[in-house]
């Protein structure tokens, strides 16, 4: 059914700072899986699982991301939007069947709306594991516990509630459980999330040969299998149209599961786990860095105090317009998963870049002083916010990570709330693990370690100084 309606928002329900739910009064047939196109005009379009259905209404629970997400946002109830749909491959429905449902992050809206039309079939058992990296990211807890026949797994990453570790970690036990039970009933596992959690949960099914199916996200403009834009490696299939909802045979086919996924620009993004051991974009950056001269070698006074064998002049990169794109290209990569409110650059270095990322990604700034203007408003960070907004900062790159406490502390001061850093390079001299112990994340696009790695690999340097600095970098820990 690919029709086109257009729909008033009937209901907004705000989950968190970032997450909200848009209700629409309409019989749209769909089932769990499923997803629409919503579009907004002069904005753009984009697909959206369905995560409730009733009949006569159904709901959009949505994380912001991007420009049709932000603008989306702002609107009110009464407001139109265009839905198209639904499209796409649906999880399968039996019942006599035991059912091991893992959600990962937002991966829990799909498989909640699964999970409700399960537990009305008959002789049906569920065991739903509900991953995030911590208990705020949780989302939709209440409602899965009032299912009946669930019995809902907690898992956080920071371990703050439920199992202390990855939501995959708890799938072994679960398949074992359901091999051992006495009765004949069919197994079938669900499994949605981000992808490094589904390629785990792919293998270990593998490992069990034990049926699955994978809801897997790629970059979709169409709908409805034209343009090509969301066909994966090796088998060619559009996940619109023969996803996004795929069995554990085709799942296996896909050669780039787990490993890439191509942007709006048909071009890798690596995710993360296998980022810097096989993203050329990264090594192209660091021999854009060397190519200018950024990295520099020799003996330098570093902000600490302390005589470094490497310096990293990445102010020079403002005159290098590509490369500044390249660098924010990669922070926002890096920032995708991170929830926040604004951005904030650690003066002066960082500014350019959260500038690049606010403006392109459509992000409110604000911008911190190293000093207090003696006229005006005497203020230390500029721009408008709203008081216990999370903002992320931006920065260069982190050694001690005293700069990056300074701003923290500035922002903080001002009523908001600061949980992630970017960086582009972490020099690995325990700046991260510092701040870590103070409560702030800290994400690096590259390490010095890799950087200096992929100069050798190039023959840019050679071995002895590799050596030397890595042994600098040990024998000079914060």
């Amino acid at each position: 059914m690919n029709n086109f309606y257009t729909l008033a928002i009937k209901k907004i329900i705000t989950e968190s700072s970032l997450i909200k739910t848009f209700c629409f009064s309409h019989n749209l047939k769909i089932k769990a899986g499923q997803f629409v196109m919503l579009w907004l005009p002069g904005i753009g379009q984009k697909p959206f699982s369905v995560g409730y259905d009733a009949g006569n209404e159904f709901r959009l629970t949505i994380f912001r991301r991007g420009c049709v997400t932000t603008k989306l946002f702002t609107m009110q109830v009464g407001d139109n939007v265009g839905i198209a749909g639904p499209y796409g491959t649906a999880f399968i429905i039996k019942p006599d069947t035991h059912y091991i449902m893992m959600a990962g992050g937002y991966g829990v809206v799909p498989l909640a709306f699964l999970a409700e039309r399960v537990s009305r079939l008959a002789n049906t058992t569920i065991n739903f594991c509900l991953g995030a990296r911590d208990q705020e990211s949780l989302i939709f807890e209440k409602r899965l516990q009032k299912i009946p026949g669930l019995r809902l797994h907690i898992a956080t990453n920071d371990g703050a509630k439920g199992y202390h570790g990855h939501v995959t970690e708890l799938l072994p036990s679960l398949i074992e459980s359901v091999y051992n039970a006495t009765d004949d009933r069919k197994k079938m596992i669900a499994i949605c999330g981000p992808e490094l959690m589904e390629k785990k949960a792919l293998s270990i099914c593998n490992r069990y040969q034990i049926p699955c199916e994978i809801s897997i996200e790629r970059y979709i403009k169409c709908g409805i299998g034209i343009c090509g834009q969301c066909a994966v490696d090796d088998s060619g299939i559009c996940l619109c149209k023969e996803g996004p909802v795929v069995s554990r045979k085709a799942a296996n086919k896909i050669t780039e599961l787990g490993i890439y996924a191509r942007n709006n620009f048909g071009l890798k993004h690596f995710f993360e786990e296998n980022y810097m051991s096989v993203n050329n974009l990264t090594t192209k950056l660091i021999l854009d860095l060397y190519k200018i001269n950024a990295i520099k070698f020799g003996n330098f006074k570093l902000k600490s105090g302390i005589m470094s064998p490497i310096y990293l002049d990445l102010r020079l990169t403002i005159s290098y317009p590509k490369i500044l794109k390249k660098i924010t290209a990669a922070m926002w990569e890096k920032s995708r998963r991170l929830r926040f409110d604004v951005l904030c650059g650690v003066p002066y270095t960082a500014i350019p870049l959260a500038t690049i990322i606010a403006t392109t990604h459509n992000i409110p700034m604000v911008m911190c002083r190293k000093e207090s203007k003696q006229y005006g408003t005497g203020k230390m960070v500029d721009g408008y916010f709203q008081h216990d907004q999370t903002c992320l900062i931006i920065e260069d790159l982190i050694t001690s990570g005293s700069s990056i406490l300074e701003t923290t502390s500035l922002i903080e001061d001002a009523g908001l709330v600061v949980k992630d850093a970017i960086v582009l390079i972490d020099r690995e001299q325990n700046g991260k693990k510092l701040l870590a112990s103070k409560g702030y994340n800290i994400h690096a696009v590259f390490t010095l370690g890799q950087m200096l790695n992929v100069l050798q690999r190039e023959n840019k340097i050679n071995k002895a100084l590799v050596s030397q600095i890595k042994k600098f970098l040990q024998e000079n820990q914060f």
